[in-house]
């Protein structure tokens, strides 16, 4: 990639952040299985272990791991539907958008060698707004997918390249829309809590309902498993703010032209019909698709596509376009701090 080595070595800092929150992910996930299986043991003493000798004892942890087990299908197939509903919205390019098709080409190839990533496929994506975003298809083809919305935009001369540095950027940094896998990481959580709930209370009567067992197994636990894995969930949503800013900085730096960037960013916005309401607001999020994206290891939360069209009402995503036009600012003036931390 035609970069400076330090600008690599942020984005790849930037990615090893974000493995670190997914893996603190899992980590609180088995750590809670494996401490209530050992509050089992009573006094932790291996050789007391009580064993489910009884039918009804074996049919309630054949019960538990197959609640579990359901949750996890459930969990797959939304993910699925989710997924397809997104490739239902993407259909091949058509002469409507000649022109404008030509010069997203332009801008790809563009893109492809700047960076080096190997040309995607381009699809038009039936979404509301100014929006475009890297995604697999079915078959695992990497396709850079760009909106209706954005095509009819009469977008300025260097404003299609500028959209598409952004989403090579994002990819780059290892977010874009994937197919499903069988086992999500952010569901492993729920998918653990009936066996952590099971044993927990399992481990209360073995050590015949004590006050402070009871704390230990049943509540603090599974209120550990939660409260953690939502922690590092939401230190993982922080890296990712942070990546669209890097990625923003990146994309303004391949291109040479942070006003680019800015313009069609203010342009998505614009199309977001954003309404204040006293201290709240609605906004569709601009560029959502390319800042969605995999949060864990494998597809992304699609809900977060928009793919109805429905508005976002949440001032974090407010506050994070105003961060992102004032880091495009502070380029403009000549302060790549952001490249530089």
């Amino acid at each position: 990639m035609s970069v400076e080595p330090r600008v690599i070595r942020i984005i790849n800092r930037n990615r090893r952040r974000a493995l670190l929150c997914k893996l603190a992910v899992v980590f609180f996930a088995v750590l809670s299985v494996v401490v209530v299986l050992w509050l089992v043991f009573p006094g932790g003493n291996k050789h007391e272990l009580v064993v489910f000798s009884h039918l009804y004892k074996v049919l309630s942890v054949v019960l538990v791991f197959g609640l579990s087990g359901l949750l996890w299908v459930f969990f797959a197939v939304m993910d699925s539907i989710a997924y397809k509903r997104f490739l239902s919205n993407s259909t091949a390019p058509t002469n409507n958008y000649g022109r404008e098709l030509h010069r997203f080409k332009d801008a790809i190839d563009s893109a492809c060698l700047a960076t080096g990533v190997k040309r995607p496929g381009l699809a038009v994506l039936c979404l509301p707004g100014i929006n475009a975003v890297m995604f697999e298809t079915a078959e695992g083809k990497l396709t850079f997918g760009v909106t209706a919305d954005t095509l009819s935009a009469h977008l300025a001369e260097e404003e299609p390249e500028a959209i598409v540095f952004h989403e090579f950027s994002r990819y780059i940094e290892g977010v874009y829309v994937r197919r499903p896998y069988p086992l999500e990481i952010r569901y492993l959580p729920f998918i653990a809590l009936p066996i952590v709930l099971f044993f927990g209370i399992y481990a209360a009567l073995v050590h015949n309902a004590g006050t402070a067992w009871v704390w230990l197994s049943i509540v603090f636990n599974p209120a550990v498993t939660v409260g953690c894995s939502l922690i590092a969930l939401f230190a993982l949503d922080r890296v990712e703010q942070y990546g669209d800013l890097l990625a923003d900085a990146l994309a303004a730096k391949l291109t040479s032209n942070p006003q680019a960037v800015r313009s069609t960013l203010r342009k998505a916005a614009d199309s977001s019909e954003l309404q204040e309401q006293g201290k709240s607001a609605s906004v569709k999020d601009p560029w959502a698709l390319g800042r969605l994206t995999s949060r864990f290891f494998c597809s992304p939360p699609i809900r977060d596509l928009n793919i109805e069209g429905e508005d976002v009402r949440t001032r974090s995503v407010i506050r994070q376009l105003e961060l992102r036009d004032d880091n495009l600012q502070a380029i403009e003036r000549g302060d790549w701090k952001i490249l530089s931390a």
